[in-house]
C-alpha cells in the first residue's frame, strides 16, 4: 500500500488536541501530514510543529470553510503517490436550536471521527477498504446523506453546479460534515474542476446559505459514485448502516413536512405541525 495523505484544517484551536490524538492512531502506516491554519495562528503553528516536525503547515485565508483549504492541498501534491486521503477538521459543537434531536453538541463530530478514535478502528477501516474494492469512501452512517435526506436547496444548487460543468446527472450520497477516508483517485474528479481557494467565499459561520464549499462537500460524494465506487460505513454492520440511512430520510420527511421542532433565538421551544405553530414553551435561561 502507498502512503496516506492526511489533511487537517484547524479553525478552532481548542479542538486541535482532539484531532492530534486521532492522528496518532494512524501508527503503523506511512503518511504525510498537511495542516492548514487561518492566518494569524503562529502560536498554534509552533505547537503543531513541535508535535509533528515533518508536517507541512500552511496559512490560508478564511475562505471555503475546511473545503477550500483541502482543495488547495490536494492540488499541491501528486495524488497518485497515495493510496488514501484522510480529511479532518475542527468541527465545532452544534447548538441546540440548530439540531435539537440529532447532532446536538459533539455528536456529529464524534460520529465523523469514529473511524480514527482508536488504532483498532482505523486498521479495520483500511483493511476493509483494501479487501473490498467497491468501497471508495468511508463515512459514518449517521452522516451519510442522499437526495431524500439532504437539504432541497443545497441538493439543487449542487445539481446546477454539476450541470454547469457538463457532467452527467446521477444520484449520489455524501458524507455530511466532510470528514472521511477516500481512495486518492476519486479526488481527480475534484481536481478536474480547476478550482482555486479564491473561488470560495468568505466562510459564513451561520451556514444559512449554500456556498461553493457546501456544493463541493456534496461533489466529493458525486465523485465517488461517478467512478463506480460506493460510500460505506466500514465501522458498522451493513444492515444496520442501511437502516440508519433510511432513518435519516424518514427523519427529514417528518421534521420538515409534518412536524418541526426548534429552539428560537428568544429561547422558546417551538413546535409546528404542517408548518403551522401549535406550541411555544419558554425555556429557562441558563444560570
Amino acid at each position: 500500500m502507498k502512503p496516506i495523505l492526511v489533511h487537517v484544517h484547524v479553525y478552532y484551536d481548542y479542538l486541535w488536541d482532539e484531532l492530534s490524538q486521532c492522528i496518532k492512531n494512524i501508527s503503523g502506516y506511512s503518511y504525510d501530514l498537511y495542516v492548514t491554519l487561518p492566518e494569524g495562528k503562529e502560536e498554534l503553528q509552533k505547537k503543531i510543529k513541535a508535535e509533528y516536525p515533518d508536517c507541512v503547515i500552511r496559512f490560508v485565508p478564511n475562505l471555503g470553510f475546511d473545503i477550500g483549504p483541502f482543495v488547495e492541498v490536494i492540488k499541491s501534491v501528486n495524488l497518485s503517490d497515495y493510496s488514501y486521503v484522510i480529511k479532518l477538521h475542527t468541527k465545532r459543537d452544534i447548538l441546540r436550536r440548530d439540531s435539537l434531536f440529532w447532532f446536538y453538541g459533539a455528536r456529529w463530530r464524534n460520529a465523523l471521527l469514529g473511524f480514527i478514535r482508536s488504532s483498532d478502528s482505523f486498521n479495520h477501516v483500511i483493511n476493509l477498504m483494501e479487501s473490498e474494492p467497491s468501497i471508495g469512501m468511508h463515512g459514518p452512517s449517521m452522516a451519510i446523506i442522499n437526495k431524500y435526506s439532504d437539504d432541497n436547496k443545497a441538493y439543487k444548487a449542487t445539481a446546477d453546479f454539476i450541470s454547469r460543468h457538463n457532467l452527467p446527472k446521477r444520484n449520489y450520497s455524501f458524507v455530511g460534515g466532510a470528514m472521511f477516508v477516500v481512495r486518492s483517485e476519486v479526488l481527480n474528479d475534484v481536481l478536474s474542476l480547476n478550482l482555486s481557494l479564491n473561488d470560495f467565499q468568505d466562510s459564513d459561520q451561520t451556514h444559512n446559505t449554500c456556498q461553493l464549499a457546501h456544493m463541493i462537500e456534496r461533489f466529493f460524494g458525486y465523485a465517488v459514485y461517478s467512478q463506480g465506487y460506493i460510500i460505506a460505513d466500514c465501522t458498522t454492520n451493513p444492515v444496520i448502516s442501511k437502516l440508519i440511512v433510511i432513518a435519516n430520510v424518514l427523519r427529514r420527511f417528518i421534521f420538515t413536512s409534518v412536524f418541526s421542532f426548534r429552539v428560537t433565538r428568544k429561547n422558546k421551544f417551538l413546535v409546528k405541525f404542517l408548518h403551522i405553530p401549535v406550541l411555544a414553551i419558554p425555556l429557562k435561561k441558563k444560570q
